[in-house]
């Protein structure tokens, strides 16, 4: 009777076996459903002749719908499908590419009343329209409020601004939110300092990167210039998905400010802290919105974590408080970019609850690689070290070997085609940004904090050039100086 039983299981896991791999016209059939080039959100079929089919795109799951992409630049990805019918598993893939975006799109605000924009801390109402070469994209009527924002940059002629919608959005296929974010990079008349350090950093080992878009802007039917969109730093289920709870232990973002900035900030042990003779402005949790205990709670957290970490260093243990590989990568692009605030400002440190710190994300980078007449921003010299957790770390010979090692790998794996993203991204740009300087006639005239040799580059190809040379000169010098020299 065993026998028997063991005779019966083996014809039917050979005919399992037998019936495992469908006609291969089968599976061309159910991915011939799916068009080889996706112009808006495709909805994936979930079952096909009894098979029960997952989809996945590029080796991740996502679940029955094919999002389209924004891809001024021709993005192919591969569509994978998984098939099951009792037993029997087959896979199948195929290649798509996406409708082809142009690198700008119009954005058009119109405010209630033509209202002017002047305010950095009151809305103004209105709406939004992006009309977009890929219908995908195209929106309007959005409701949105309007209003200034920067520090620096708001008392330049052309403003940034911060957008509010009452429900959340995507804009141009960036993930879902209420707020985003108009840099108006006056002062970088390149117009892609900042692009291209997020770009940098999405190839690296940072977590959390922002998404940006190209825009060209228009205020109550007036051009305003060509503008970067991109998201607000904040905490978001759809963005940086971190730990809100109102629990002293629970997730916050801060970020360092300086001392002749922090008193717009709030109040301190409330909106910020001093910790180590610098201050940290709490973005995350909202500590008005919290009763006396939880923000006496939430306070006292953060300024242990920061002195339990500052104390780590110096006791060897740092790497029981920090991640170590996100931290070093992120000090590698503001090292590359010689980003100016890297000491004092628009530096973004995050923990999610029961996690390790994190660095981040990379922001603020319009002062850098070559712009800045009032530090030492030419392509030699260190400059990171500025930052004072850095300056600590990199006093460890364990950090500087492990940091000059990272540097080297991410030199020799990505330098090059950050150089080829700026010829990229600026050709594609050039006509636009052209555009730009006919509506802001700022080639050649020193706009703060340009250096005199930034202000000679009278024509938008001079600028990309000097952007470029600067890049390809610091790259060699602080690969050489750290194999020889080491960072200190």
């Amino acid at each position: 009777m065993k026998r028997f039983w063991i005779l019966i299981l083996g014809i039917t896991f050979l005919v399992g076996l037998a019936g495992c791999t469908p006609p291969e016209e089968t599976k061309a059939l159910v991915l011939d459903e799916v068009p080889t080039q996706i112009t808006a959100d495709f909805a994936l079929p979930t079952v096909y002749e009894d098979f029960n089919l997952e989809w996945f795109l590029n080796d991740e799951p996502i679940g029955f719908v094919l999002p389209i992409k924004y891809s001024f630049k021709g993005i192919t990805d591969v569509l994978s499908v998984k098939m099951t019918k009792g037993f029997t598993v087959v896979t199948g893939e195929k290649e798509v590419t996406y409708a082809l975006s142009s690198i700008t799109t119009d954005l058009y605000i119109q405010t209630e009343n033509n209202q002017s924009i002047t305010s950095k801390d009151t809305y103004v109402q209105g709406s939004v329209r992006l009309d977009s070469d890929v219908d995908a994209f195209d929106q309007e009527n959005l409701t949105m409020g309007i209003k200034g924002r920067g520090n620096s940059t708001w008392d330049f002629p052309k403003k940034p601004y911060r957008i509010k919608f009452t429900e959340r959005q995507s804009l141009l296929g960036m993930r879902p939110a209420k707020d985003y974010v108009l840099l108006a990079e006056y002062n970088d008349k390149s117009l892609i300092r900042n692009y291209l350090a997020q770009y940098f950093a999405t190839l690296l080992d940072i977590e959390y990167t922002l998404e940006n878009r190209f825009v060209q802007l228009y205020i109550n039917g007036n051009y305003n210039g060509l503008y970067l969109l991109t998201e607000q730093v904040e905490v978001d289920k759809n963005r940086l998905n971190i730990d809100e709870s109102v629990d002293a232990d629970g997730g916050f973002l801060i970020e360092m400010e300086s001392n002749d900035r922090i008193w717009q900030e709030g109040e301190e042990d409330l909106n910020w802290v001093k910790v180590d003779g610098y201050n940290y402005v709490i973005k995350s949790p909202d500590m008005d919105e919290l009763t006396a205990t939880q923000v006496d709670g939430k306070v006292q957290y953060i300024k242990s974590t920061l002195n339990t970490f500052i104390q780590s260093i110096g006791q060897g243990t740092y790497e029981s408080y920090m991640d170590m590989n996100q931290f070093i990568d992120y000090f590698i692009i503001s090292e590359l970019f010689k980003q100016v605030d890297i000491g004092y400002s628009s530096v973004y440190i995050y923990k999610d609850k029961n996690e390790l710190m994190r660095m981040g994300p990379v922001w603020d980078f319009d002062i850098s690689s070559g712009n800045g007449d009032y530090y030492d921003s030419g392509p030699e010299g260190y400059w990171v070290d500025y930052n004072p957790w850095f300056n600590y770390l990199i006093d460890k010979p364990e950090f500087e070997s492990r940091f000059i090692v990272r540097f080297m790998e991410v030199s020799y794996q990505y330098f090059d085609q950050l150089i080829a993203e700026l010829d990229l991204v600026s050709s594609l740009l050039f006509t636009d940004a052209l555009i730009n300087f006919e509506k802001w006639q700022i080639l050649g005239i020193y706009v703060w904090p340009n250096p005199p040799q930034m202000v000679e580059a009278d024509t938008y190809a001079k600028q990309i050039q000097y952007l470029k040379n600067y890049l390809i000169q610091r790259e060699p010098w602080l690969t050489t100086t750290l194999t020889t020299e080491g960072y200190r």
